[in-house]
């Protein structure tokens, strides 16, 4: 009775029964991009990192682009499930914002290169990445929409909701760019807590009376 010798698996293919190895890779990019600037990653690094073959890495993201895409998809899905449920939340506006804008920046005290990876994935010319800025867009504009819209006694003036989608991004990437001189002139660490909260709640209070109407 002749045997049959059983098929080698390819190094980049994943085992039946392997568990989630692609969510593994994600969080394992994630938590490279914490501490690396996007353009220093290497699949190699982020295989290692998550332990398994830099074949695996490509076989479910193709290249760094692919992985990139889905880390920034895995990050936004993130952030915009708080907004939703800050936005559809009961309360009113004010606080809403403070906690929309506290959300922002709590995500890129833990991931300060968000920005930079969102503006590498937009710009590519992949569909996926360009699909992702389509979808982030279209969900955000849709809560900003819903937390703008006016209640009994807590009335906004009319405002295009980019423009404050706009307003919060600027608002939030001051704790990358000034950070030196936020310490400086706070002598505290511009990522403490104390600071995140009293930061956000000053800027909600400054766009919330913007906001009244005249």
């Amino acid at each position: 009775m002749t045997k049959t010798r059983p098929q080698k698996r390819s190094a980049g293919r994943p085992e039946a029964g392997s568990g989630d190895k692609q969510a593994e890779i994600i969080e394992a990019t994630l938590s490279i991009l914490r501490t690396t600037h996007p353009d220093a990653v290497t699949v190699i690094e982020v295989a290692r990192h998550a332990g398994v073959d830099p074949a695996m890495v490509r076989y479910y993201f193709k290249n760094k682009e692919g992985l990139f895409v889905a880390a920034a998809k895995t990050l936004m899905g993130r952030l915009l499930a708080r907004a939703t449920e800050i936005v559809q939340g009961e309360g009113e506006i004010g606080p809403k914002i403070q906690e929309r804008l506290k959300g922002m920046l709590t995500i890129l005290v833990e991931n300060p290169f968000l920005h930079t990876l969102l503006n590498r994935v937009y710009s590519s010319e992949s569909a996926e990445g360009r699909q992702l800025m389509a979808d982030v867009n279209g969900r955000s504009m849709v809560l900003m929409g819903d937390l703008l819209r006016a209640r009994p006694g807590d009335p906004v003036r009319a405002i295009d909701p980019r423009i404050l989608q706009c307003a919060l991004i600027g608002l939030s990437e001051v704790l990358l760019n000034a950070r030196p001189l936020i310490e400086y002139m706070f002598g505290v660490e511009a990522d403490s807590q104390d600071f995140v909260d009293r930061y956000a709640a000053a800027m909600a209070d400054l766009l919330l009376r913007g906001l009244a109407p005249g």
